[in-house]
């Protein structure tokens, strides 16, 4: 039993009670700041994930022999946003399980073709309603000429992140003449591309370019309601809404006839433009639109459309525009927008909505 008398005992708790709940608080509120303030990417060697491909080689895709046309599609992809602004349809980590040679479809000219098999480990961005687990990609060949020269091609065990495209329900590989995403047997990755926006994720834990792509899509959240819209706004291009006022009339060729397809014009209204041109604005209240024959039907005398359109010269002084087919929506009486042509629209995704809400996502 303790000699202390109750009366010691209660002055010592007086003084080392309220310190030790000091200190707890203290304590408390450090740990409570470091959590709040940790970043959504850790430490990289505490964030390397859970998985592991192949040991890989620190190889330059660039460096790969190829004709002009593979390196001209090197220049296409410099940095993240170049996958997102180029018919980018999903981002997804995955192995491959299987990878086997196809027969050169030409002697000649084929470099090489693989058909690989995928095993779809995450789907980052664009994961379909009904997500396979594996999909099927087929991968042109750059390099390779010898046994031990580098090649492009995605490798049977290894694990990748991966740009892909989407048509039809079948998929292929973006941008592998610059740029491949390969996470070593350590966790690391490697992109094999020399451009610096890609590099800076060399020998760091994949989940650092993973978070980016999370965060780019977090700060573009029009990319995930409505891609291809925001694909061409991101073009710079005017979107206007207007109500066709104008007959269909022939436009002179500046070239001679047997050079030149015959095209037409009619006059548009412009009832609104809900965002100008990069670099051509549209400030008149009425425009000439220009088309060829077999898009005469297309818009209607008195309709009401939505429509991206373009700055063109013919060579007779006068301005006209330019629509595409797949850049155009029928507007109805309540305000709601239907694409004119389906396959490939840039308003798909916005199909039942009003012109005063495309205004809103816009802004």
């Amino acid at each position: 039993m303790s000699n202390e008398s109750p009366k010691k005992k209660s002055k010592l708790l007086t003084v080392v009670l309220p310190l030790f709940l000091v200190l707890v608080v203290i304590a408390g509120a450090l740990y409570a700041t470091q959590n709040y303030w940790k970043p959504l990417i850790g430490p990289e060697k505490e964030q390397t994930g859970d998985i592991r491909g192949l040991a890989v080689k620190n190889e330059l895709l660039s460096d790969i022999p190829g004709d002009q046309a593979a390196m001209m599609s090197r220049i296409a992809f410099m940095n993240l946003s170049d996958f997102f602004y180029n018919e980018m349809s999903a981002f997804v980590v995955a192995r491959v399980t299987q990878a086997v040679e196809l027969p050169a479809a030409d002697a000649e000219f084929d470099p090489g073709r693989v058909q690989v098999t995928l095993e779809v480990l995450d789907w980052v961005f664009g994961k379909p309603e009904n997500a396979p687990v594996s999909i099927t990609i087929i991968q042109n060949r750059l390099g390779g000429c010898t046994l031990e020269e580098q090649t492009n091609l995605l490798r049977q065990g290894g694990a990748y992140l991966l740009p892909l495209a989407e048509y039809e329900g079948d998929y292929w590989l973006m941008g592998d003449f610059d740029v491949l995403f390969e996470v070593d047997n350590q966790g690391m990755l490697y992109s094999h591309s020399d451009m610096e926006a890609f590099k800076a994720y060399d020998g760091k834990a994949y989940t650092l370019l993973l978070g980016d792509v999370r965060m780019y899509i977090q700060n573009n959240p029009l990319l995930q309601t409505a891609p291809r819209f925001a694909r061409v706004l991101r073009e710079g291009t005017p979107l206007i809404e207007v109500t066709v006022t104008g007959e269909a009339v022939s436009v002179p060729p500046k070239a001679p006839e047997s050079f030149e397809v015959e095209q037409f014009s009619r006059q548009l209204k412009v009832e609104r433009v809900l965002r100008q041109g990069k670099d051509k604005s549209v400030d008149t209240a009425t425009i000439d639109l220009v088309f060829y024959k077999e898009e005469a039907d297309l818009l209607q005398q008195g309709g009401r459309y939505l429509m991206f359109v373009s700055w063109v010269d013919l060579g007779d002084g006068n301005p006209y525009y330019q629509m595409e087919l797949n850049r155009i929506a029928a507007v109805a009486a309540d305000g709601t927008i239907t694409p004119v042509v389906q396959d490939g629209n840039a308003f798909h995704n916005l199909t039942g909505k009003t012109v005063d809400q495309v205004q809103e996502l816009i802004k």
